[in-house]
């Protein structure tokens, strides 16, 4: 014993045993003490930092190749073709006038319009619409064809080579590829099935993505469907969503405005958390969602909130047999999808069945604490944000088409509109009524990648295990001389 103490890196214990001095002895014997607390107590410090988990945010500068996100675009104030005398027109008029009577019944009998925010009264224009939105055939109102009112699609490349101005710009490159396989079309995120078009630049055959640096849409709305399906409670515009790949798309719309160039600008950056500060999932939540003519189904993956609305539509179908067209249409094993509220399948009194139906399944989750935790329980798991997720920061600016805005004409501006829009509207006429004509329905928007690659922010722990054990060392050593040799003496002589 005497041995080992003399022998032992713990110098402090030796020094008591081997001086022979009293005074000396007590000395040794409170050094060994204070030692020993300050070991103590700067442990216990030590281990708090680590066991709260800090963390700091490490950026790398260009992390990955650029990813061109899912660019969506719907159109709610004139999304079908309406032209007088048309297919779509004229199904849509009659689906309306078919429909107006148990939207009546359906406004009087109803607090349907109080569950969807509408602040009117005694106006029966949101039930029709709903109603008629729901009855129509989506094929003859034409849901598809995103050319009603997408006419150029462009790209500008990264430029190259010497610059010859300050202000150079590079010209557009028609898309000359079938737009068809390029877009997919579907009512995830617009209540009453107004169709939006998602642009997949991934899928071009001609396109690389790396290479280009900007993307160029032109489109023409539609005055005339503006006025025929209008809501009179908004104005004509058109809303754009950026998303990830096959992502449903977040309320975080642009707003597009006819008469400007609209200009978005996409910073990609990929955030990577840990989870120790803030619990984080891998679980992504996915779901197959009917596309606009709701004849077959894409997987889509998306948020808590896209779980929520995925697990309220399930609950309208297994109570009410049908599906609540304000909703996300799922993907179910009886086949195709009969809407609630359309009067082309179901008669006017089941209509109305269905229509109360819908009201009493979303009170008995709203008034029911019990009720409404069972169904907060479904998507709980996928409430935390991702640990590992690419995110576009987005800069939305509007620029004026100056030949659209100018209160005066001359030959050179009547020839640059002609150029530019005339043959869109398939006419010769340049008088200054047809330029403000143009203007109300003419839009331009450019999305402009900030950057060939994207920046990675990454959560680290900052204080690692190897930290703790290294300062653990530190503080034995520092205060007692203790090392790991000493740790094996004293367990040898134990055992």
């Amino acid at each position: 014993m005497i041995d080992l103490i003399q022998s032992s890196t713990i110098h402090g214990i030796g020094h008591i045993f081997s001086a022979t001095n009293k005074i000396f002895k007590v000395l040794w014997c409170i050094l060994f003490l204070v030692g020993v607390i300050a070991i103590i107590v700067n442990i216990v410090f030590i281990s708090m930092k680590f066991l709260s988990n800090p963390v700091i945010i490490s950026y790398t500068f260009e992390h990955e190749p650029f990813i061109w996100p899912d660019i969506t675009f719907c159109n709610p104030t004139d999304p079908y073709a309406f032209t007088i005398n048309s297919q779509p027109y004229l199904h849509w008029i009659e689906t309306l006038n078919k429909t107006k009577r148990v939207a009546g019944k359906v406004a009087r009998q109803t607090s349907m319009s109080q569950l969807i925010h509408s602040r009117r009264e005694n106006d029966y224009e949101l039930e029709e619409r709903t109603i008629a939105m729901s009855s129509a055939d989506p094929a003859k109102l034409q849901a598809t064809a995103f050319q009603n009112y997408l006419y150029r699609i462009g790209y500008i490349k990264a430029h190259k080579g010497l610059y010859f101005s300050k202000e150079f710009q590079s010209s557009s490159t028609k898309l000359n590829e079938d737009w068809k396989s390029l877009f997919t079309s579907q009512i995830v995120q617009m209540r009453n099935n107004i169709p939006c078009h998602t642009f997949h630049l991934d899928k071009s055959r001609i396109v690389k993505q790396k290479f280009i640096k900007s993307l160029l849409f032109r489109f023409k709305l539609n005055e005339e469907s503006y006025k025929i399906f209008n809501s009179s409670y908004t104005f004509q515009s058109m809303f754009l969503y950026i998303s990830n790949k096959d992502e449903i798309p977040q309320s975080n719309e642009i707003i597009l405005t006819p008469g400007y160039n609209n200009v978005v600008q996409l910073t990609q950056n990929r955030h990577s958390y840990t989870g120790l500060r803030r619990t984080c999932r891998n679980e992504k939540f996915e779901a197959e969602l009917y596309d606009s003519l709701l004849q077959s189904t894409e997987k889509y993956s998306g948020s808590y909130d896209d779980c929520k609305k995925i697990v309220s539509q399930q609950k309208y179908v297994k109570y009410c047999n049908c599906y609540n067209s304000f909703l996300p249409i799922f993907k179910n094993s009886s086949g195709f999808p009969r809407l609630c509220l359309n009067a082309s399948i179901f008669s006017e009194a089941e209509v109305l069945k269905n229509a109360k139906c819908m009201i009493n399944t979303f009170r008995k989750y709203a008034e029911s604490d019990k009720a409404r935790r069972r169904f907060y329980n479904r998507c709980k798991m996928y409430r935390p944000i991702p640990c590992n997720k690419v995110l576009y920061k987005i800069d939305h600016r509007k620029e004026i088409l100056v030949d659209l805005w100018s209160k005066s004409t001359n030959d050179r501006r009547r020839e640059i509109i002609k150029t530019l829009y005339l043959k869109t509207f398939q006419t010769n006429e340049t008088s200054l009524d047809f330029v403000e004509k143009v203007k109300d329905n003419i839009m331009q928007l450019i999305i402009n990648r900030d950057n060939e690659s994207g920046d990675l922010y990454k959560e680290e722990r900052e204080y690692p295990f190897s930290e703790l054990l290294s300062d653990v060392g530190g503080l034995m050593g520092l205060w007692l001389g203790l090392s790991v040799i000493g740790l094996f003496e004293i367990v040898e002589f134990v055992y």
